[in-house]
């Protein structure tokens, strides 16, 4: 291989070139050629023959830059030069390749529309083989990229013939029931039924265990309770809250251990029966539908919300029911594989953390309790100590706590001094010492 200038293996035929405005062309079967590529096809031709074209200005892509090896008659404007390979020399097909592979950016001058001088562009340095080479090498690339434009045009017609089996949908046409929850001033206690508010749903799962609120069966103000009662596979969605919760959402995946109902920050959704409600769901997690929810959002001082009108207007692409739940179930089954294994990584870490807390504190505590003690012989034998009471109080709590409570009582120099530590399940917690004055 060696290194050869494009005008030692090139010429140049830009001055057959002719420029032709759209509406004085006439229509016919040759190419016309711009700097991009085939603009059009007009009667007549400027050149005849294997050329190899590259864009002069106003090239649309300067990473790719348009390099193309053309035969047969063409019509070429001025935006595009023309080389041909010298016969003998080099092979316009290799000669195109290597000229599209050439960092042609770095040639380029002009600012909005970058230009690629002639001058500039016939003193580009190539590497290059001999001619037998140039001719495999060329013609095997040749061969692949018409087996890409190949696949390309057979995918265009397949997208056209197909049927689109994917279909837009605005969520209202989906739904058979958007309604939002009951408002009223809740419980703490447990007074009635529980109500499902937006702090129960976190990142699409729905929390009943912890910071739950109550209502009435029988709403005192005579509104039908039944009307708000959650079930197995309802959607709820956030929609009257904080900019960061609107549009979470969550679907009640099993039968709630008793009668539920939930919040006026609240939308239930119920989905037709031609729709998966899992699915649906999913959608709520797409960036998509996050942004969606952004645009519809109105801010305010306190809570932000969103209409049900423009929510129900939102739209999204529904495969059929069967791909439907086939994706649904999918992702279904993965949230709960995620959460199993939540749940061991935190039980595993409870073990280990109260293992070694109990192990470290039984320690520390029969160490602190053989302190004391030898204290209390020295203290003794010394004389300082005339009356030493120990008192060891076990009490159980509902049959599954037991609090122990040692105790002992020092009279040193007529000061009574009282030391005790507690012993919860083994585990000792502290050592507190109090002196009482005479």
């Amino acid at each position: 291989w060696e290194q050869r200038k494009v005008h030692e293996i090139a010429d140049r035929y830009d001055n057959l070139r002719v420029p032709v405005a759209a509406k004085f062309r006439t229509p016919g079967t040759t190419p016309y050629y711009g700097a991009n590529g085939i603009q059009d096809f007009v009667e007549g031709y400027t050149h005849e023959g294997e050329f190899v074209l590259v864009a002069e200005d106003g090239a649309n892509d300067l990473k790719n830059y348009p390099v193309k090896c053309v035969n047969g008659r063409i019509w070429v404007n001025n935006h595009a030069h023309v080389l041909q390979a010298k016969t003998q020399i080099a092979d316009n097909k290799f000669l195109a390749y290597c000229i599209s592979q050439a960092k042609i950016g770095t040639f380029l001058v002009g600012g909005g529309r970058a230009k690629l001088n002639a001058e500039v562009m016939m003193d580009i340095v190539l590497y290059v083989p001999n001619l037998q080479e140039q001719k495999a090498i060329g013609h095997y690339l040749m061969q692949i990229d018409c087996l890409i434009t190949l696949h390309r045009c057979k995918c265009i017609i397949y997208r056209k013939n197909m049927v689109n089996a994917w279909e837009q949908r605005k969520l209202g046409d989906t739904l058979v029931e958007l309604k939002s929850g009951l408002s009223r001033m809740l419980s703490n206690n447990d007074i009635g039924l529980p109500v499902i508010r937006a702090n129960n749903i976190n990142e699409g799962y729905l929390n009943m265990e912890t910071d739950i609120k109550y209502w009435y069966e029988k709403d005192p103000q005579g509104a039908d309770i039944n009307n708000y009662l959650v079930s197995k596979g309802d959607i709820l969605i956030n929609f009257i809250n904080s900019e960061a919760k609107m549009g979470t959402a969550t679907v009640v995946q099993k039968v709630l251990n008793r009668k539920t109902i939930y919040t006026t920050n609240i939308l239930k959704a119920r989905v037709d029966e031609n729709y998966d409600k899992y699915f649906w769901f999913t959608l709520t997690l797409t960036d998509k539908y996050k942004n969606d929810i952004k645009i519809i959002t109105k801010p305010a001082v306190n809570q932000a919300s969103f209409t049900t009108v423009d929510f129900k207007k939102l739209s999204y692409l529904f495969p059929n029911l069967k791909e439907q739940q086939k994706i649904g179930n999918y992702f279904s089954n993965l949230d709960r594989l995620i959460t199993l294994h939540q749940w061991k990584c935190i039980v595993c870490t409870k073990i280990k953390v109260n293992t070694w807390i109990q192990c470290k504190f039984i320690k520390i505590g029969v160490k602190l309790q053989k302190c004391i003690l030898l204290s209390i012989i020295l203290l003794f034998k010394r004389r300082k100590v005339s009356c030493v009471f120990y008192v060891n109080i076990l009490l159980r709590f509902i049959k599954v706590i037991e609090l122990e409570v040692e105790l002992v009582f020092v009279i040193i120099d007529g000061t009574i001094i009282v030391m005790f530590y507690l012993k919860i399940r083994c585990l000792y917690l502290n050592i507190f010492i109090f002196k009482i004055n005479k």
